[in-house]
């Protein structure tokens, strides 16, 4: 999944969020931990059979073909990566790590099994995990997702390799539930954490606000037509200009892979969580303004 080769990794598998089994595949076995070469051909299991598009309560048109999204962070000696598998109810969490940086890649796959079925995640910074999806009743769940590490040093200060530490524990905290929002198509977060970006199937940009869970309307189709074409939006920061929230008119998977083509540009130049300005744009205009430079864009993480 993220592209390394020889690289070793346990599976454990959570049959519910509260209950947790360690299942190993038995390729090989250092101190007690199962060890297995990790590369991109290493495929991520379905733990349960897909619903039928008759009670399968999402659009086909969020979901997508793949039903899979990858929600990746990490660092030079470790990295954290998030697939949702909307129609098997289940989040497959690959996190690496090594000592150093010329130390040997060690990885863990974590299973867990949900009550819905998770079509968005979203976490930046080191911040906690956020999932949207949806219930068998229609009605949508917005989680926050605290991971809990192991210690990873024994009481003599040795470095324990992420094989040989027990399974990271998950604290879920349900944050909202409801069905008047329509489906949500996407969810950004905010790097301070204060709030998630909510776009939703009834054209509509929302921010939640994480501490009060409560809705503010950002826009809508009815004063911003545009947005009925959305399909992502990003949260990113400019060299001069600061915060802007983006909304393109591509999937997230495509858009933040290959880059955004921007359709609504929202501009927060003090960061106070509430946009000053928007600019409808053209991929032409972004290019010729200079936002398609990487040298326009910083790292919002602080």
């Amino acid at each position: 999944m993220f592209g390394l080769s020889n690289t070793a990794f346990t599976q454990e598998k959570r049959m519910n969020p509260r209950t947790t089994i360690l299942s190993l595949i038995s390729i090989g076995v250092v101190g007690g931990a199962t060890l297995l070469p990790w590369n991109s051909t290493t495929a991520a299991p379905a733990s349960a059979a897909p619903q039928t598009l008759s009670t399968f309560p999402i659009s086909s048109e969020i979901v997508g073909e793949g039903e899979v999204q990858i929600n990746s962070r990490g660092t030079l000696t470790k990295t954290e990566g998030v697939t949702l598998v909307t129609r098997a109810k289940e989040v497959i969490v690959l996190r690496r790590e090594r000592e150093t940086e010329t130390s040997t890649w060690y990885g863990q796959q974590q299973n867990i099994n949900t009550s819905f079925y998770p079509v968005r995640a979203a976490s930046r910074c080191g911040r906690p995990l956020y999932i949207a999806g949806a219930r068998e009743d229609g009605s949508w769940v917005i989680e926050e997702w605290q991971f809990i590490a192991p210690d990873d040093r024994d009481s003599s200060g040795q470095y324990i390799p992420l094989v040989q530490r027990r399974p990271y524990g998950t604290r879920m905290i349900q944050l909202w539930s409801g069905s008047d929002r329509g489906q949500i198509i996407d969810i950004e977060q905010d790097p301070e954490n204060r709030f998630l970006l909510v776009l939703t199937s009834s054209h509509s940009l929302f921010k939640f606000t994480i501490a009060t869970r409560t809705w503010q309307l950002i826009d809508s189709a009815s004063s911003l037509p545009q947005l009925t074409s959305m399909r992502s939006v990003s949260i990113r920061e400019h060299a001069t200009e600061g915060r802007k929230w983006i909304l393109c008119n591509r999937s997230p998977a495509v858009s933040r892979v290959f880059g955004s083509i921007p359709a609504v540009m929202f501009s927060d130049a003090d960061n106070d969580g509430s946009p000053d300005t928007h600019v409808v744009i053209s991929t032409a205009d972004w290019n010729s303004l200079g936002y398609g430079s990487a040298a326009s864009w910083v790292e919002p993480c602080q």
